[in-house]
């Protein structure tokens, strides 16, 4: 710990932080060119064990995808929802499941919005041991927790979509 805070200090500048992290990663990454997003990343690149099947086994995310919200459009107005107007989708959503992605170019604007969301999940999670500089105890329990519980369902949502896509295409 770098700075000795109050608890109670320490709790209000880990939520400041947090929220201003959250916008200032997710404008970023949304500013981000589509080159840029689609640049090689080991953190990005799914793995031969990443299937429809082992994501549905090991997660159970199509039961629970419906919960994770889409900030997407917060950010410069990216649409990620496949019913969404300018995707070129039929309906549904991404997070939603269920729907069908039809045609190439939707399938590509797609993938590339829902890698978007997963690096700004994985950045997020990146920078997270920030909050070592103020946090110690049970705070820092509630940072890392915080950490994990808000950007962890996010990465496997959006991993299990693009394993979807990559299966379609």
């Amino acid at each position: 710990m770098l700075v000795a805070l109050d608890t109670a200090v320490a709790l209000a500048v880990s939520g400041a932080a947090w929220m201003t992290a959250g916008v200032v990663v997710g404008a970023t990454w949304a500013r981000a060119s589509d080159g840029r997003v689609l640049r090689p990343r080991a953190i990005a690149r799914l793995r031969g064990w990443e299937t429809r099947e082992a994501y549905r086994r090991a997660t159970r995310v199509h039961r629970w995808k419906h919960l994770v919200p889409d900030a997407g459009a917060w950010f410069g107005g990216r649409r990620k929802r496949l019913g969404d107007p300018g995707t070129g989708a039929t309906a549904g959503g991404v997070a939603g499941g269920g729907a069908t992605c039809h045609g190439a170019a939707a399938r590509a604007r797609v993938g590339v919005e829902v890698l978007r969301a997963e690096l700004v999940h994985w950045t997020m999670l990146a920078i997270s041991p920030a909050w070592l500089a103020w946090s110690r105890g049970w705070v820092l329990a509630i940072n890392a927790a915080f950490a994990i519980a808000i950007n962890v369902p996010c990465i496997v949502v959006a991993r299990s979509t693009r394993v979807r896509l990559a299966a379609v295409a």
